[in-house]
């Protein structure tokens, strides 16, 4: 449209709403054939080159008158302020000298007879304040003097300045009116350059396009990538919405309150029957129980509840984390004697029990640390064992003994040397 707009389609036929990019590509292919083959009147520089000279000395003059006009007009207000500011000054002035009036009263009174009119005291060397008084009241009246004269010279210089700026004034307009005249006479000139010009850069424009579109092999290829290239930016902006953000975070935070309740459940803790969840603020486990009072980790009492719970946040956690694309967080976790809220004193040995009063083969102490292993155990099936857990324990293996996964490293204990640091690497005296 822009090129019929431009004369450079005369003969091309009117767009239809079937057109292929095919057929515009082919109807703009004409465009630089044409405008060689067409008698551009072609304006070279010096066409008209008196009107040219004389319009840029004109325009020049009328920028220098310009710039006098301003300096003239900003210096006549600065000239009226000081006007305006000398004769408040030589009122105050005035107002000086009539209360120093006085003193010339009180100096003749005082050398005609050398008796002070006011306190009767004899001063016939004179008096030291006197005479400062005096030559305070002479610098008045010279000061008063001069600041009266000022105003004549200032008015002079006013008159003289509005005189020189309506001279400006009448100079500046006279420019400006032959600039106008010189821009009449040479606007059709100016209009045949500017369409001359918006050719040739249209001209410019549809070479390159043509070229880019020659350039590439198959223009499908370009809407399939504009089409993959808008499926991610709609991508990225869903990513970006705060509100989808929002939801992602609440969905996190849901998944993850959901399998802590879980694996609560197979702990078989207290409390895991009701609506456990994890609050960000605090960092911490919450209970909702039906009464409607929520509940906070430290608020539910009992070490297995609290080594508990820990367990399966971290559990639930993890099992997150690893489900997640790029995920920061390491692959692997470490537990220190999760059975010391069951078992406080170390076991005998390995494989030995402590003295327990349950009436069972096992104790319900061992029962507990036996499904923190299990606990553990189905946290790896459910990562597919993608993941490694550190257990330092002092328990035995009845505690974890028949556990899937369990791996034991060595034993620390007393005549075993499986120390982290091994009795061979002790030097004896």
């Amino acid at each position: 449209m822009q090129a019929r707009g431009l004369g450079l389609l005369p003969d091309s036929e009117a767009i239809a709403p079937s057109w292929s990019l095919d057929k515009y590509i082919l109807e703009l292919r004409k465009v630089p054939t044409l405008v060689e083959s067409m008698d551009i009147p072609d304006v070279k520089e010096g066409t008209n080159e008196a009107a040219a000279m004389e319009f840029s000395r004109v325009a020049n003059e009328e920028d220098q008158l310009a710039q006098e006009t301003g300096l003239i007009r900003r210096r006549l207000d600065k000239v009226e302020q000081l006007s305006m500011t000398l004769s408040h000054y030589g009122s105050d002035l005035v107002s000086q000298e009539d209360r120093l009036q006085g003193v010339g009263w009180f100096g003749e009174k005082l050398q005609d007879t050398h008796i002070c009119p006011v306190c009767a005291a004899v001063h016939k060397d004179g008096n030291t304040r006197l005479a400062e008084l005096q030559t305070l009241a002479q610098e008045m009246r010279t000061l008063t003097a001069s600041v009266h004269q000022a105003p004549a010279k200032l008015d002079r210089e006013l008159a003289a300045l509005r005189v020189e700026l309506r001279e400006k004034e009448v100079l500046l307009g006279r420019a400006r009116q032959k600039r106008k005249y010189l821009e009449t006479q040479s606007a059709s000139l100016a209009a045949q350059r500017q369409r001359i010009r918006q050719i040739y850069l249209f001209v410019g424009r549809v070479q390159q396009a043509l070229e880019n579109v020659s350039a590439s092999s198959n223009v499908d290829d370009l809407r399939k990538q504009m089409q993959q290239l808008a499926t991610r930016i709609a991508l990225l902006r869903r990513e970006l919405d705060p509100k989808a953000q929002a939801d992602k975070l609440r969905a996190a935070v849901d998944k993850v309150s959901a399998g802590t309740a879980n694996y609560a459940r197979l702990l078989q803790l207290e409390h895991a029957a009701e609506n456990v969840k994890l609050n960000l603020r605090e960092l911490t486990l919450q209970f909702s129980p039906l009464s409607g009072r929520t509940d906070f980790l430290w608020e539910v009492g009992s070490g297995q509840n609290w080594v508990g719970y820990h367990v399966a946040g971290m559990l639930s956690l993890h099992e997150h984390f690893l489900g997640m694309h790029d995920s920061p967080v390491a692959n692997f976790l470490v537990i220190d004697q999760p059975s010391q809220v069951y078992f406080p004193e170390a076991w005998p040995s390995m494989e030995q029990a402590p003295e327990t009063t349950g009436k069972a083969d096992r104790s319900p102490d061992i029962e507990g640390v036996h499904r923190i292993f299990t606990a553990l155990s189905a946290f790896l099936d459910a990562v597919s064992a993608q993941f490694q857990i550190i257990v330092t324990e002092h328990a035995g293996s009845i505690t974890w003994r028949g556990v899937q996964h369990v791996h034991l490293v060595g034993n620390w204990r007393e005549g075993h040397d499986q120390f982290l640091i091994p009795d061979a690497w002790i030097p004896r005296q």
